[in-house]
């Protein structure tokens, strides 16, 4: 796997982080199935391990040297692409959609992470007012004014903190 990044990753100015599949316990023994994970940095101070792919990186910070004709066959490309109305749109939908589907993801976390407080919320609840030596009735029927919520929730609440307590 290739990853070309706009910033140093690990934070250590390499223009080129090359890793292997190793033995963790003898790390001189190697996994053997060729697989490499290589990881170039636009931003790097340090090109001794990436000399060859250094045109390229200069290009990823818009230093591009307009006498690598590699360099001028990815403007020549990128130029098509932004030309082409059809590519254009399905990039743009691409991108709405992947937008739409982290929104989505934050909201499910949101939800998710306001029903545990609100289930941390309520065993702490439940757990106070039975120490205050009110009845399990009582307890229901405050929680769900308290935390508004329904009576069942607030019932459900109450049996599970009871069944763990």
């Amino acid at each position: 796997m290739i990853m070309f990044c706009a910033f140093d990753y690990y934070g250590q100015g390499a223009a080129r982080y090359e890793f292997g599949n190793v033995n963790l316990f003898a790390r001189r023994q190697e996994m053997g199935d060729g697989r490499k994970i290589v990881v170039f940095n636009s931003k790097a101070k340090h090109f001794e391990h990436a000399r060859e792919i250094r045109t390229f990186l200069d290009f990823m910070e818009k230093r591009p040297n307009t006498e690598d004709s590699f360099i001028n066959d990815v403007q020549t490309t990128i130029e098509l692409v932004k030309g082409n109305q059809e590519r254009k749109w399905a990039y743009v939908k691409f991108e709405a959609d992947l937008q739409y589907r982290l929104n989505q993801s934050q909201e499910q976390g949101i939800q998710q992470g306001e029903k545990q407080g609100q289930a941390k919320s309520a065993t702490g609840i439940i757990k106070f007012l039975s120490a205050q030596g009110q009845s399990a009735q009582e307890i229901v029927a405050n929680l769900a004014q308290m935390l508004n919520i329904s009576p069942e929730q607030a019932q459900r609440y109450y049996e599970q903190t009871m069944a763990h307590a």
